[in-house]
């Protein structure tokens, strides 16, 4: 009798951990889990300012960002209105050039945003392109792809 109880047991036992494997790795498999890793950034805070740190600028457009996802990015693009702002890495008391007329503090290697950090992307504005009143579409991009698509209206 006992020895029946035994194999009974270890048959039992063997099935419950077939039946409790089976069922994790169904739900692994369903769309709602993922191993993925998460990219994403999002804008705490954005302001426009009269600037004061870049002399020839008509407007400061600060962008607090935070990296909510779990991995690494890295800022490398931003564009104003589509058009990709080629002059990076301004410091604080430099000129834009008139050729551009739009400017940016990510550095020419990009920003790197580790997980749960935040940081602020800076992005002045001296192009007559652009008056009071004008609607602004910026894009932050890492690698091609577009992380944030934000807009910002000129006052």
């Amino acid at each position: 009798m006992r020895k029946n109880t035994k194999i009974i047991l270890a048959t039992l036992i063997f099935f419950g951990v077939s039946i409790t494997t089976a069922l994790i790795l169904y739900a692994r498999s369903s769309p709602g889990f993922t191993n993925e890793p998460v990219n994403r950034l999002e804008v705490r805070h954005a302001y426009l300012v009269k600037p004061v740190s870049i002399n020839n600028a008509r407007w400061q457009m600060s962008l607090i960002v935070a990296n909510r996802g779990d991995q690494d990015i890295v800022v490398d693009e931003i564009y104003v209105n589509g058009l990709m702002v080629k002059e990076m890495g301004l410091i604080h008391g430099e000129l834009l050039s008139t050729d551009y007329g739009i400017g940016t503090s990510v550095p020419k290697i990009g920003l790197l945003y580790p997980p749960g950090n935040s940081e602020t992307i800076y992005i002045w504005i001296g192009s007559d392109l652009f008056e009071k009143g004008n609607i602004l579409t910026v894009e932050i991009k890492s690698r091609g792809v577009t992380y944030l698509n934000r807009t910002i209206t000129l006052d």
